[in-house]
């Protein structure tokens, strides 16, 4: 997860490997000088400024408790509520499962299954059912045919003839998805008793879920990175909380006009994570000394006036111009035009739609970039190719004071 604070008046600003960074940053590629609606870059910062009497408050008091094991979860779809929502969920991975065991050999006859019913019910619209004796040997006895169901609100839940015996029932995925249903009900031949109620159940992973403390009066907004650290999602709309203030989401997979499932999610039964500031220049984030360490160190040789590549000028004087209007198109053209559109898409962050990045992972001459150098690169690319996060040397230093008084929520 990376958390961007900023300025308020940056609308156009970006969003869980759970290796999360931090990064404060401010004006937007386009460099206004104006501020937005007629509010002056100075109102801003003295209205930032201002946040500073409601950052001192102390961390909120964690819950303790155990991490959910993937049969605690799994619990969710015998246990006779039908809502709508789901039951239990699995991360998404290759033909994810669920399966519950009844406790002895039956004549199972059909299984009625209960899907959540909202927009990604189509998730479950192939799944299997199996059946096994000894809970190692699946044998398949179902296969669904593609079309949605639901059972909650429409009183019609999946019917997949069983007609077999024994003593573990399975649900599974042809493919890599998330599994989450509401609840499945197992009947045997010419029984009408739901022997799946209350039996114990398990699945093949849990869905991940974040929890960790942020600083009160500040700006937050929320990047879900993958194993890379490049983005995937962007969450658009600002979070500001207020000491004390406890906040939760609906998730990154879930309609944002929908609200939470009835459970905790995972993670608060455990400590709360810290926070892994990201790389040397990026809190406060300042394009000289984020970036330009890269270029000096793999490029300059190169591309500097009366080398081999003079066209492709990447001194400090020029560096930040040169690579903002690279390609087609480029860093400072995505930044305005995902603005205008004033919404994110999955998999369209600046960093994974730059030309830049494409012609770097393609290799150029000898070039090798760390470790270090790519997060240094992907940051500043996804946060949208800020030149610096603050708007004079009194706030970046508010910056830095703030980075000291969150020490205990960081892993530093």
């Amino acid at each position: 997860m990376r958390s961007l604070s900023c300025p308020r008046q940056i609308a156009a600003v970006v969003p869980l490997v759970f290796a999360s960074s931090l990064v404060l940053a401010g004006d937007p590629v386009s460099q206004r000088s104006a501020g937005v609606a007629g509010i002056s870059p100075a109102e801003i910062e003295n209205d930032w400024l201002l946040q500073s009497t409601v950052r001192h408050a102390e961390p909120l008091h964690s819950r303790h408790g155990k991490q959910v094991s993937p049969e605690e979860d799994a619990a969710g779809a015998c246990d006779g509520i039908k809502d709508g929502k789901w039951g239990f969920h699995t991360d998404a991975e290759n033909r994810p499962w669920w399966q519950v065991d009844l406790g002895q050999r039956c004549d199972l006859d059909h299984a009625l299954i209960f899907n959540r019913c909202d927009s990604v019910a189509d998730r479950a619209s192939r799944l299997t059912v199996l059946v096994s004796d000894d809970g190692k040997d699946f044998r398949q006895v179902y296969q669904h045919d593609g079309s949605v169901f639901y059972g909650h609100n429409d009183g019609k839940p999946l019917r997949a003839s069983l007609g077999t015996a024994g003593r573990f029932v399975r649900i599974q995925l042809p493919a890599k998805n998330y599994l989450h249903l509401d609840e499945v009900e197992i009947f045997t031949d010419g029984g009408n008793e739901n022997v799946a109620l209350g039996k114990p159940a398990r699945q093949s992973s849990n869905s991940t879920s974040a929890w960790f403390r942020v600083p009160s009066g500040v700006t937050l907004f929320f990047q879900a990175l993958d194993a890379d650290g490049m983005a995937v999602q962007t969450m658009r709309s600002a979070v500001y909380l207020q000491p004390g203030e406890s906040l939760t989401c609906i998730g990154c997979h879930e309609q944002r006009d929908e609200a939470p499932p009835r459970s905790d999610p995972i993670a608060v039964h455990r400590e709360p994570s810290k926070i892994t500031p990201g790389p040397q220049g990026s809190w406060p984030l300042d394009y000289a000394s984020l970036v330009q360490p890269v270029l000096e160190r793999q490029c300059v040789g190169c591309h500097q006036p009366a080398a081999e590549g003079a066209d492709f000028d990447l001194t400090a004087e020029k560096s930040y111009t040169t690579l903002a209007d690279y390609g087609d198109p480029s860093l400072r053209t995505h930044v305005t035009t995902r603005y205008r559109q004033g919404r994110s898409l999955v998999g369209a962050s600046a960093a994974r739609a730059n030309p830049l990045w494409k012609f770097l992972e393609a290799g150029h001459y000898d070039v090798t970039l760390s470790r270090d150098d790519h997060a240094r690169l992907i940051t500043w690319m996804d946060t949208y190719g800020q030149r610096q996060g603050h708007f004079s040397d009194r706030q970046a230093d508010e910056l830095r004071d703030l980075r000291r008084r969150m020490t205990a929520m960081l892993t530093e």
